[in-house]
């Protein structure tokens, strides 16, 4: 079977289960009775605050900040910033130009696997 064929295949049990999922939660939600219904939206809404989420992101961006000024790894005792330097990025068509050159630069290169990550197409 071609690959193709099999992507849409994919693409159709995905499908599948996405309407199995909201089947499931309608029926669900068909025996919840309307007084029930309403105290969990009651419910919902008194958890709704966005104040401590507000905080989050606020000391989230600080801790960001301070760790990337620091250029370390930081531990807290539950949480640590994990610092990474930045990526080292080669500009390759230039450095292919240069190889005509200098053929001896060849043992240098290296080339990974190459990998697969299926995504929606985009429209």
């Amino acid at each position: 079977m071609e690959i193709e064929k099999k992507l849409d295949m994919l693409y159709g049990y995905r499908i599948q289960k996405e309407k199995r999922e909201f089947e499931k939660a309608e029926l669900i939600a068909s025996v919840i009775p309307e007084e029930v219904k309403a105290k969990i939206a009651e419910i919902e809404a008194e958890f709704a605050d966005t104040e401590i989420g507000d905080k989050i992101t606020r000391l989230e961006n600080e801790i960001r900040e301070e760790a990337l000024k620091f250029g370390d790894t930081v531990k807290g005792r539950y949480l640590m910033a994990v610092y990474s330097k930045g990526r080292t990025v080669w500009n390759t068509e230039a450095l292919e130009g240069v190889l005509v050159a200098y053929p001896e630069l060849e043992k240098f290169r290296d080339t990974g696997k190459p990998s697969i990550s299926l995504r929606k197409v985009g429209k």
